[in-house]
């Protein structure tokens, strides 16, 4: 059975959380501005858009129709990328330093590239999460008609077929050959 909810992205993002409650904490604490920003206010806006972020993930991913370690794959992507991210940015607040587009130095430009990693990943894993969310389901004949999901099951049990005498729907004919039987008689 499926789980209901990805234990991993669910650790990742409340680890995010408690992150950015520390970071909430370090506001109250005198420190150097960066550009007149108090150096803690980066991380906790990251730290939070990352924890909500990671929680809802945790909630959808395990829905998705895909095998096992396609979800794996999905969560493990997701989780190690916002690390990155977040310790990028946590370090470069902790230096002092921009953590965005900051190419000053070679250190500030790794940091800057492996904050670029770590929003590309999610990215192109946000991608594939809703392709795999959406197009695979629809293509399947999964969705939802008049409001009510249909199976797979239900979908083929519903098919118009030529030994059906009234047609599917409401006077339509199953099949052209139907159609010219009924007009004939």
């Amino acid at each position: 059975m499926t789980p209901v909810v990805d234990r991993l992205l669910l650790g990742v993002g409340l680890a995010h959380a408690l992150v950015g409650i520390a970071c909430f904490a370090r506001l109250w604490a005198g420190a150097t501005p960066i550009f007149g920003v108090h150096p803690a206010l980066k991380p906790l806006k990251f730290a939070a858009s990352i924890a909500a972020f990671l929680v809802t993930m945790a909630v959808l991913v395990p829905s998705l129709s895909v095998s096992g370690r396609t979800r794996d794959l999905l969560s493990w992507a997701l989780s190690l990328s916002t690390i990155v991210e977040m310790a990028a940015i946590g370090t470069q607040a902790l230096r002092g330093r921009r953590s965005h587009f900051n190419f000053e130095h070679p250190l500030d430009a790794a940091f800057a590239m492996a904050m670029l990693l770590g929003i590309l990943t999610p990215l192109v894993t946000m991608s594939a999460i809703t392709l795999l969310a959406t197009a695979l389901p629809l293509r399947r004949g999964l969705g939802v008609r008049h409001g009510k999901p249909r199976s797979p099951h239900e979908a083929s049990s519903r098919r118009c077929t030529a030994s059906t005498r009234s047609g599917c729907g409401r006077g339509v004919a199953a099949s052209p050959e139907a159609a010219l039987t009924r007009s004939a008689s």
